[in-house]
């Protein structure tokens, strides 16, 4: 569903076609939190199931660099990366080479005066890199620093984008979106003290459901009330 189906989903599950009885805004505030909440009950399963993949360059001679820099369409920051590939002289569907992750624990590998040197091997600071750091959400560091652009093929988890366009889409499976409405369509009766109870359970028995056919045992769950209390 886009958020404008998302939107009708709400009115049916209100009975209120249209959505005369609720601002606007406040729909949105509602729908973008169910959505929030489920997009997090995805990744506690298999954050997996949410990975994209991101091709772009990385610059030559340069110790860290931004997303935007690999990939100008990046809009939406990682929140984990899982892997990275430097194809480099091939094509992507062809084989590359994967780079080992190696965790960074100072703000910036470019601040650390000993980087540069003791990671590589011979005089020389440049080489073909082996491996790779994710930090700040915002970069990526390559070791050893690469003495040629690089082809890189990233597989990563990003981060949420709200809806806010009626063509809209999440990005969570879309036989489940469904839920999204439903959540939402609950948080707006509770604020309205007008609980839907079999709609509740509709909800509790799809996200069971959802859980069961994306790996996670079979378990109930509720609705959002801390964005009740937000509203409130």
């Amino acid at each position: 569903m886009n958020l404008a189906q998302l939107y009708t989903a709400v009115g049916d599950h209100l009975n209120d076609p249209g959505l005369r009885r609720y601002h606007v805004s406040r729909v949105l505030r509602a729908l973008n939190q169910a959505y929030r909440d489920l997009r997090q009950e995805v990744l506690d399963i298999d954050d997996g199931l949410l990975a994209v993949q991101l091709t772009g360059t990385y610059p030559a001679q340069t110790a860290e660099t931004t997303w935007a820099t690999i990939n100008a369409s990046i809009t939406a920051l990682p929140l984990r990366v899982i892997k990275v590939i430097d194809y480099t002289g091939h094509t992507v569907a062809e084989r590359g080479r994967r780079l080992d992750y190696e965790p960074y624990e100072l703000a910036s590998p470019a601040a650390d005066t000993s980087y540069l040197q003791t990671l590589v091997s011979g005089s020389s600071a440049y080489g073909t890199p082996d491996r790779w750091t994710f930090y700040g959400q915002t970069k990526v560091g390559l070791r050893i620093i690469p003495s040629s652009t690089r082809s890189l093929a990233i597989t990563s988890v990003l981060a949420m984008t709200d809806l806010a366009a009626d063509a809209d889409i999440p990005d969570i499976p879309t036989t489940w979106h469904d839920l999204i409405a439903m959540n939402a369509a609950l948080v707006l009766r509770a604020q309205a003290d007008s609980p839907n109870q079999s709609l509740a359970a509709v909800y509790q028995d799809r996200l069971r459901m959802m859980k069961s056919a994306l790996g996670s045992p079979a378990q109930g769950g509720g609705f959002s009330t801390h964005l009740y209390e937000e509203f409130s």
